[in-house]
């Protein structure tokens, strides 16, 4: 395995790899902020479990299978690295997490 530096991860692993919320700790390397417009009422953070992501879960769900239906294996429409494996669902798993964002009025404020 390569050597590790400062950080104590492995100097392979912070190159090839991309960072994931999984429980394990991050790089500050891996960590990306993108700013959100105060215009911005929701956030929807997904796994690669989805190839095409929606402003619902269930608008999600109904383009993954569209996607399933085109492409079963996943080698044409969003190359992945497996298909659907005989007894699943879908070709990989997949987790979908919305955030509203509620601003706070002025009456908000003074209760």
């Amino acid at each position: 395995m390569a050597s590790s530096q400062s950080s104590g991860f492995p100097v392979f692993a912070r190159r090839n790899a991309l960072s994931t919320l999984d429980g394990f700790p991050v790089p500050d390397e891996g960590i990306v902020i993108y700013p959100v417009p105060p215009t911005t009422v929701s956030i929807v953070l997904a796994t690669d479990g989805y190839p095409v992501l929606k402003r619902t879960l269930e608008d999600s769900e109904s383009a993954l299978r569209d996607v399933l239906a085109q492409d079963p294996l996943m080698c044409r429409l969003y190359k992945s690295t497996k298909g659907i494996l005989q007894g699943n669902v879908s070709f990989d798993d997949r987790a979908y997490v919305k955030f509203s964002i509620h601003t706070s009025s002025a009456t908000d404020s003074e209760m």
